[in-house]
């Protein structure tokens, strides 16, 4: 959803406490390769979180364009702007394991959708 000036709302995907993203202890993302955005730290009891099952929301309303077991990206609906949301720390190196099952195709997500 966007407001009257053009802005795009993009709600958490997670539950936590949103930091820079020059906090993150990964220069791909605390050095912005990937463009500017936040860091949500989960709330306790949810990091590290490989030995149970954690829930992550569209962050807007868009379709579902790109999966990876660690990341998913939701472009918004005037397919100019998307939001990459990305699971863990040094996740790649898990090859999926611990990762949650995403649709495999392309679908329509309300934001915060499950």
């Amino acid at each position: 959803m966007s407001d009257l000036n053009g802005a795009l709302r993009v709600l958490s995907p997670v539950a936590g406490t949103a930091m820079s993203l020059d906090t993150v202890p990964d220069p791909v993302f605390s050095q912005s390769m990937v463009g500017p955005g936040v860091a949500v730290h989960p709330e306790p009891g949810q990091e590290g979180g490989q030995e149970s099952e954690h829930e992550a929301v569209a962050p807007i309303a868009g379709t579902l364009v790109k999966l990876h077991p660690h990341a998913y990206v939701v472009m918004a609906a005037d397919n100019r702007r998307g939001v990459l949301v990305h699971l863990g720390i040094d996740t790649v190196q898990l090859a999926g394991r611990g990762s949650p099952s995403w649709p495999r195709r392309a679908r329509r997500w309300r934001r915060a959708h499950r």
